[in-house]
């Protein structure tokens, strides 16, 4: 992971029962991007982008994207409509 940004609205008390959604947001020959909403009760509690980049155990540099992660991720982009992507509806990057 090379950068998190995370987006507290409401606490989460000991109780509560948070729920993750996460999208990957982007998925390039080098580098990807998740976007995560928390919710409690469908109230959304934090939101985080995260970017990051999968690293060769070997040299520690940059590597690319496993194909088949890429390509599966690129035919299913291609087959949503824009309004089927991220960010959900009502809903801003923090």
């Amino acid at each position: 992971m090379m950068k998190n940004e995370i987006t507290y609205k409401k606490p989460v008390r000991i109780m509560d029962k948070p729920v993750a959604t996460l999208w990957i947001t982007q998925l390039k020959k080098l580098r990807w991007e998740i976007y995560t909403e928390f919710r409690c009760n469908g109230t959304l509690c934090a939101s985080a982008v995260q970017n990051g980049c999968f690293v060769d155990i070997a040299t520690g540099r940059p590597a690319l994207v496993p194909r088949q992660l890429l390509e599966p991720y690129q035919k299913e982009l291609e087959s949503l409509s824009e309004e089927d992507r991220y960010p959900p509806k009502g809903e801003e990057k923090p």
